[in-house]
């Protein structure tokens, strides 16, 4: 029999170690696909999560198993459920296939105090994601005994919401809850519940009278990094979210490089964004008219030359002089209805049309809105603008002055900007020691690192730093080589750094913006 129906994660879920930070993908890592695992296996099976079965050495069992073991006080049947398949559904990926980072203290239990260097974090499935779920159930075998009774009533355990799932659930992380479409049928009689399994939830109201820390915050700056990290101005630039696109790019070409010093660069700011806005606003103003004129000049001289214009002709023609048409079909056209049938002796007229382009200084008031509304310009300026458009000293002048009121917000998020970026240092270390992984890695495919070099921590390979080197044999202690050097193990392990690599980029990116 086959159940189906959705598995709802009332709590962000995660699966997978503490060094590892992401996710546990499913297959070679490439696609980014999660799933919880249906059944206990592999290399990781001593310490997983699974829905069903046991490890080799039968101390890990499966959440269902010890679901059973916990109501019956008997072990569940081998084969009464076959095979849990449990993938995320496709409506529940973002846009990269990377979800939330969960950062949060490791509490000292004897102080109540957070220990030092004891923070975690990971990449958790979102609170209601939702995944595609089918359980395989042994027909024949159900029906024997109570096991019906018994299966139905652990599936109400899943479908009451009692159930969890990955790490974290201390922390409370993994609650589930099982919406079944195929459900097994109510059984007539009660199973026999071992009376010890009784389940007691208990709400606590918390008033705090103290601040409570219940998370490390993005913006801690560590102490031990320089004051004032190398940083470039396009990246304050792309942060300051009341700067408009088009001035921000301008900006970038002239103050988007390396900063010295963060005050300079903020004098710098007060003094490029005017000159951006001005050469802006004079840009989008600047407008070119092309039309198409018989020039009163020429239609002159067609009375004149060997071969003069009839003056009955020529009068007709001086009334279209120096009339601007949008094409040349249209002068044509204008020419022809006004010459009428005449308009064959008059042809020598059409030598005279001439294409001409002019510059025109008009802006309008959609395109002011652009730039006034963000930096939260008053409309009135647009009016004192538009009159001199064509004089650059005077539009700095009035916009350097409307800017002065706003500078202070401007600097407030730069200032908050360079704090951010200054709070970057555990993603930027992550993202080295990433690097480095990788590089350990591929030179392990390649041959170059043995498994003589695997066992001494104090003797680096050629090549790599002796810190390197050493951070990589602690973070691997507990794998042995022969498990490193199988190349399905080692393509996925080189992909899973990659995609930390990618993860932790783009949600710095997008952490900036938010609390920008």
């Amino acid at each position: 029999m086959l159940l189906k129906g959705k598995l709802l994660a009332e709590a962000p879920i995660y699966r997978g170690n503490a060094r590892k930070t992401l996710f546990t993908r499913d297959g070679d890592g490439t696609q980014r696909m999660v799933s919880l695992p249906g059944e206990i296996s592999g290399t990781a099976q001593a310490l997983m999560d699974a829905f069903i079965g046991k490890s080799r050495n039968g101390k890990n069992i499966g959440l269902i198993n010890a679901l059973w073991l916990r109501l019956y006080n008997s072990p569940m049947p081998e084969n009464l459920i076959r095979r849990v398949d449990c993938k995320l559904s496709k409506e529940s990926y973002p846009k990269n296939n990377f979800f939330d980072l969960r950062m949060g203290i490791r509490l000292n239990e004897d102080r109540a105090a957070a220990e030092a260097n004891a923070n975690y974090k990971m990449e958790t499935i979102f609170r209601n994601s939702v995944f595609d779920f089918s359980m395989d159930v042994n027909d024949s075998l159900m029906r024997k005994g109570d096991l019906l009774a018994q299966l139905y009533y652990v599936l109400e355990e899943l479908k009451s919401g009692r159930f969890w799932f990955g790490a974290g659930k201390s922390k409370g992380l993994g609650r589930c809850i099982l919406k079944l479409t195929t459900d097994l049928p109510r059984p007539l009689k009660r199973p026999e519940i071992k009376s010890q399994a009784n389940h007691t939830t208990i709400g606590i109201d918390i008033s705090a009278s103290n601040p409570l820390l219940v998370g490390w915050n993005w913006g801690k700056i560590d102490p031990n990094v320089p004051a004032f990290a190398a940083i470039e101005g396009r990246l304050l630039l792309d942060g300051l979210r009341d700067l408009p696109e088009p001035i921000s790019k301008r900006l970038s070409i002239s103050i988007g490089g390396p900063i010295s010093s963060p005050e300079d660069w903020k004098e710098k700011f007060k003094q490029f964004l005017p000159k951006a806005l001005v050469a802006w606003l004079s840009e989008q103003g600047s407008k070119e008219k092309t039309f198409w004129i018989f020039p009163k000049a020429n239609v002159a001289k067609l009375a004149k030359g060997k071969y003069p214009l009839q003056k009955k002709l020529l009068s007709k023609v001086k009334k279209i002089a120096d009339q601007q048409f949008a094409s040349k079909d249209d002068a044509v056209k204008a020419f022809n209805d006004i010459m009428g049938k005449e308009a064959k002796k008059a042809k020598r007229a059409l030598d005279t049309l001439e294409q001409c382009t002019t510059s025109t200084q008009d802006l309008d008031e959609n395109t002011w809105k652009l730039i006034s509304d963000p930096l939260g310009l008053d409309d009135k300026l647009f009016k004192e603008i538009s009159p001199v458009l064509n004089d650059d000293v005077a539009m700095f002048k009035i916009i350097e002055k409307a800017l002065n009121a706003n500078f202070s917000q401007l600097l407030q998020q730069i200032d908050r900007q360079i704090k951010l970026i200054q709070s970057d240092a555990w993603i930027d270390m992550e993202i080295s020691i990433r690097e480095e992984h990788i590089m350990i890695k591929q030179m392990i495919g390649e041959g170059k690192i043995t498994e003589w070099d695997w066992g001494d921590a104090n003797s680096p390979p050629k090549g790599i730093k002796s810190a390197t080197w050493k951070e990589f044999m602690v973070s691997h202690t507990r794998v042995r080589y022969k498990h490193m050097t199988n190349r399905t193990n080692l393509a996925k392990s080189i992909q899973n750094d990659q995609n930390v690599i990618a993860f932790l980029n783009g949600y710095r990116n997008r952490t900036r913006q938010e609390l920008s």
